[in-house]
Parts: structure tokens; C-alpha cells; sequence
């Protein structure tokens, strides 16, 4: 969006977390200005997320000048759902030590929560089951859950009326019990999709529609 926050260099060194975002309680965050041992950073990126990314640092003394986004679900033209942080900051820069540890663990914590399981339940279903979509209709977000008795290989994909597959939400190994994750189909047309959950040679389908 610029090469500095307003365009203007070697004015701002500080971000700060979106409220309610990945990265939400660490504070305001400072990176170098050339006297902290690494670079100068005059000037730092301003970024924004689009086509469903979300932004979630912003530079501090600013309203929309954005320094970080992050990114769950279909990439745009993608058949598997991914992950992606992107930040306008050198990681490096940021200071002290202890910032940059807990700014990473913010992102493993991100990454290392599977796309296609984000809930467990302990409690061990007798049976497997694909649950309906909610919302559904939906635009672009919806929940899809399953359980599964035992662990097991499990594929979870995505057709259109004419049974061409359209996207592989996941694929893996994954324990019993109950699973449950948002996906953010925003680079679908409305229209009515099947998604299909295969496990051991079962398979169950069931029918979401997206609304636009």
C-alpha cells in the first residue's frame, strides 16, 4: 500500500496488535532505528489483506496504517487450504529478544493449529459422521465438523453440482473424536457444493450453498 506509513521515512518504529487478532495482548512492538544492532528500518511496509486476509498489527499513532496481516483458507485459484503471515517489518528488527520469541510463538501457534481441526473433544464417538455446514447458506465463512471412532486417514473435499472437485480442505492422518474448523470459501461463485468426507472406504457427503 506505501513504503511508509504515510509515505513518510524515519518517522515510525513502533506497531501494536488488532484488538482481537492473532496477536492480540503483546503490546506495543519496536524495531530498530539503526541503534539496536541490526538496520535502520526507514521504511517499513504498509500492507493490507485482501480477498479475506485479515489485518492484525497496525503502526502506532496511526488509525489504518496496517504492518501485518494473516490469511486461513482457500488461496485464490488454491485446492487445498493453507496458512500464511505476512509481516511489513523485518523480523529481525524487532527488539528486544523476548519480542521476537513471543511474536513467533503467536505464528506457531497459528500455523500449528491444523486448518481442517481446530476443536477436539475427548469423548470418543461409537461411529463416523460428517456434520451439516452452519451457517449454511454462508458467505464466505462456514464451520464444517466430523468424528471418527478410531484414527485414521481422512480426506475432506469440495465438488460443484457437476462433481468436479473443486478443493482439498484436508488431507491426513487425525485422531478420534469430534473436529471442527471454519473454512473461507471467498473465491466461490453462489451456487450449491458438496463436500465429501472419506475415512477407511466410508465415505458421506453433504450439500452447503454460498450466497454472494
Amino acid at each position: 500500500m506505501a513504503d511508509a506509513p504515510y509515505n513518510t521515512p524515519s518517522v515510525y518504529y513502533r506497531i501494536q496488535p488488532v484488538q482481537g487478532k492473532i496477536f492480540d495482548g503483546l503490546g506495543i512492538i519496536n524495531f530498530d532505528n539503526g541503534t539496536n544492532g541490526t538496520i535502520n528500518v526507514k521504511y517499513p511496509d504498509v500492507i493490507k489483506g485482501v480477498n479475506g486476509g485479515t489485518n492484525c498489527f497496525v503502526y502506532s499513532q496511526t488509525d489504518s496504517e496496517y504492518a501485518g496481516i494473516y490469511f486461513e483458507g482457500l488461496f485464490p485459484g488454491g485446492i487445498k487450504a493453507g496458512k500464511i503471515v505476512n509481516l511489513g517489518v523485518p523480523f529481525e528488527t524487532f527488539f528486544p529478544e523476548q519480542t521476537r520469541i513471543d511474536i513467533a510463538n503467536r505464528i506457531l501457534t497459528f500455523f500449528n493449529t491444523p486448518t481442517s481441526t481446530g476443536h477436539y473433544l475427548p469423548t470418543i464417538p461409537k461411529n463416523f459422521e460428517l456434520y451439516q455446514n452452519f451457517p449454511n447458506p454462508f458467505n464466505p465463512e462456514t464451520t464444517i465438523g466430523f468424528q471418527l471412532s478410531t484414527m485414521n486417514y481422512v480426506t475432506l473435499r469440495v465438488y460443484d453440482v457437476l462433481g468436479r472437485e473443486i478443493a482439498i480442505l484436508f488431507e491426513g492422518m487425525i485422531s478420534a473424536g469430534e473436529h471442527f474448523s471454519k473454512f473461507n470459501f471467498s473465491v466461490l461463485s453462489s451456487g450449491v457444493y458438496y463436500y465429501s468426507l472419506q475415512s477407511n472406504g466410508i465415505s458421506e457427503t453433504k450439500k452447503m450453498v454460498v450466497t454472494r
